[in-house]
């Protein structure tokens, strides 16, 4: 399974080769997770009980996201005040 091109950028500004391939892991499973929901709801008839999995999953995949962001504005402050 492939990140989308917009999470990769955002990977790419984590310095740390370690984390970042934690960070992808953890975001690979909530990705898998989500799909899977869909699956188990049409087969199991769960639909409420994977809906709100699927929003768990996707609050915590966009919480992420967020984090990375700010990870990246606090580096790029840091290198306007160096400069």
């Amino acid at each position: 399974m492939q990140l989308s091109k917009e999470h990769e950028d955002l990977l790419k500004l984590v310095p740390s080769v370690e984390v970042r391939g934690m960070i992808r892991s953890r975001m690979k499973t909530l990705i898998k997770d989500i799909k899977k929901t869909y699956k188990l709801a049409n087969e199991l008839g769960w639909k409420w009980r994977m809906d709100r999995d699927r929003d768990k999953a996707r609050e915590e995949l966009h919480e992420i996201e967020r984090q990375l962001i700010n990870n990246y504005s606090v580096q790029q402050s840091k290198k306007e005040k160096n400069q």
